[in-house]
């Protein structure tokens, strides 16, 4: 569970845990996790957000690959991007 995650009100609909929500990186997302089955999930809006960031961030704004997250939540993020990487080719 990334350090920097917090519980919210909503719960896992597999385990009925509180989920955890972290934000993603440079934009307004919260991703929400269950921390006993490492699930995430992401609403659409939030996949196009995240998306449109990454597309019109401009180069002097984007992480370098020195300030990238670390540990879980990097691995986290990782997972992330590459699904949405193949949502969009899909779309």
């Amino acid at each position: 569970m990334p350090d920097d995650a917090k519980f919210t009100n909503l719960t896992c609909p597999q385990y009925t845990q509180q989920l955890r929500v972290f934000p993603y990186p440079q934009t307004v997302v919260n991703i929400h996790m269950c921390k006993f089955f490492l699930e995430l999930w992401l609403y659409q809006h939030e996949i196009k957000e995240i998306k449109n960031v990454r597309e019109n961030l401009p180069i002097k704004f984007r992480l370098n690959k020195l300030e990238v997250e670390t540990g879980l939540k990097a691995d986290l993020l990782h997972r992330i991007n590459t699904a949405i990487a193949q949502l969009l080719d899909y779309s």
